[in-house]
C-alpha cells in the first residue's frame, strides 16, 4: 500500500513476443510458438469479458506452466483483481481437486477433458461455490453428460473450450446444455469475439454448412509464427482470401459447422490411420465405444504389437465386459473398424497436464482367435470381409 501507484511506462509495443511456448501437437515434433503481447493483452481481455470476472471471484490455477491454458488462468484473475489459488506441484487426486475447490470456495476453474471425465464419474457433490466450469484440451464425450445427476453441476455451468496454441489459448467456446447428452462428442462451440472460424476442403474452398473440412481460424489472436521454422509457418499460417492482409490459421482438425454456427469436433487430419488399404479415423469408433452402455471413455490406437498392425480400444467405464462391447460396436461401424482387441482399464493414464499419456497405455495380449484374425486381414481379406 505504501508502493507508488501510478502506471508503469514501459517500451513494449504490442507487436513484440510476450513468449514463446514450446507444443509438439500430434505430430512429435516440437516447435516455439511466438504469442505477441497484444495476442495475449486482447485475449485476456476477451477471456475477462467471457467470464464476467470481478474481484469477488476466486481462480483455481490447475494447468502446468508448460501448458498454454495456464497463462489464461495466472494473468486474467491477476489483472482483474481475482484471488488466484495455486494447484500446487504435483497432480492432485480425484478428492483432493474437489477439497480444494470445497474449502476455498473456488468459482472459476478449468480441468483437462481427460482430468475432467475421470474427476466428474467420481463427483457426487453439488459445488455450489462453482459458477463456472471449464474444460477443453481434448474431445469431450457426450457421456459426461448423461450422468443421472449431471443437470446439478453441468447444465449451465460447465463451458467446453476450444483452442490451439497457435491461437492464444481459447478460441471457441460451448455452454454445454441438457441436448448434449445426445451426441457423441460435445460440440467446441462458436468462436470468441474477434476471431473467425472457416472450415475448408482440400482446395481451399469454403464446404457448406454441415460439410466436413478442416477447421481455420482467423483474427486479432493469431500467434505471430513458429520460432526459426519460416516454412512450417508459411504452410500452417495461411492468407485470409476474405480480408486483405488477414491470416488463418490451419488447425489440422476436422469439423463439420451446425446450421446455427456451433462447431463439431470430428477428429484429426494427421491422425487418420491407413490399415490393410482403408483409411480409417480412430475418433469414429472412440465414439461408437463411448456410445456403449457402460463405456465412460475411449481410445483407440494403431498398435504393431505382435508384428502385425491392428486395432486396439481401451475404455473405461461400470459393468464393461469386452466381447458384449466389441458386438455393439460391430452394429455401429464396419468391420475393418472394428478393434482387434479392447481393454478395460479402471482410469486412461494422463500426463501431469491432464491430458491422455498415450505412452503408457498398455499392449494387450491377443487371444489365438484375434491373434488368428490380425494375421488372416490381407489388404484382398480385408476388402472381401468389409463387403460382407
Amino acid at each position: 500500500a505504501s508502493e507508488n501507484g501510478s502506471p508503469l511506462v514501459t517500451p513494449v509495443h504490442p507487436d513484440q513476443l510476450a513468449y514463446v511456448i514450446y507444443t509438439s501437437g500430434s505430430t512429435g515434433k516440437p516447435k516455439g510458438v511466438g504469442i505477441t503481447h497484444g495476442n495475449l493483452l486482447t485475449h485476456t481481455n476477451d477471456t475477462q469479458d467471457f467470464q464476467h470476472l470481478t474481484d469477488k471471484d476466486r481462480v483455481l490455477q490447475f494447468s502446468t506452466l508448460n501448458f498454454d491454458a495456464s497463462v489464461e488462468q495466472i494473468i486474467t484473475p491477476l489483472r482483474t483483481g481475482a484471488a488466484l489459488v495455486m494447484r500446487g506441484s504435483s497432480l492432485w487426486n480425484l478428492t483432493e481437486t474437489t477439497a480444494v475447490i470445497t474449502s476455498q470456495g473456488i468459482t472459476i476453474a478449468y480441468l483437462p477433458a481427460s482430468y475432467f471425465s475421470v474427476w466428474f464419474s467420481h463427483q457426487e457433490h453439488n459445488l455450489p461455490s462453482i459458477r463456472m466450469l471449464l474444460t477443453g484440451g481434448e474431445a469431450l464425450s457426450g457421456q459426461i453428460c448423461r450422468r443421472k445427476d449431471a443437470h446439478v453441476l453441468i447444465n449451465g455451468r460447465l463451458y467446453n473450450t476450444y483452442g490451439p496454441t497457435e491461437t492464444t489459448v481459447t478460441a471457441l467456446t460451448h455452454q454445454t446444455t441438457d441436448d448434449d447428452e445426445n451426441v457423441a462428442v460435445v460440440p467446441i462451440g462458436r468462436p470468441f469475439p474477434g476471431r473467425s472460424v472457416h472450415l475448408l476442403d482440400q482446395t481451399g474452398v469454403t464446404v457448406p454448412c454441415g460439410g466436413v473440412g478442416e477447421l481455420c481460424i482467423g483474427g486479432v489472436t493469431l500467434a505471430r509464427g513458429y520460432l526459426g521454422q519460416a516454412g512450417l509457418t508459411a504452410e500452417r499460417f495461411v492468407p485470409d482470401p476474405a480480408i486483405p492482409g488477414g491470416r488463418l490459421y490451419r488447425t489440422g482438425d476436422l469439423c463439420r459447422q451446425r446450421v446455427d454456427g456451433t462447431v463439431e469436433f470430428l477428429g484429426r487430419l494427421d491422425q487418420q490411420i491407413k490399415l490393410r488399404g482403408f483409411r480409417i479415423e480412430p475418433g469414429e469408433i472412440e465414439a461408437a465405444l463411448r456410445d456403449c452402455n457402460g463405456v465412460r471413455d475411449a481410445v483407440v490406437i494403431l498398435s504393431d504389437h505382435g508384428g502385425s498392425p491392428h486395432l486396439v480400444g481401451y475404455v473405461t467405464g461400470k459393468d464393461v465386459e469386452t466381447s458384449a462391447l466389441k458386438s455393439a460396436v460391430a452394429a455401429k461401424v464396419p468391420g475393418y473398424m472394428v478393434p482387434s482387441a479392447l481393454v478395460v482399464l479402471d482410469a486412461l493414464p494422463l500426463l501431469p497436464n491432464g491430458k491422455l499419456d498415450r505412452r503408457a497405455l498398455p499392449e494387450p495380449e491377443l487371444g489365438s482367435a484375434e491373434r488368428e484374425i490380425v494375421e488372416a486381414r490381407t489388404p484382398a481379406e480385408a476388402a472381401l470381409l468389409a463387403i460382407w
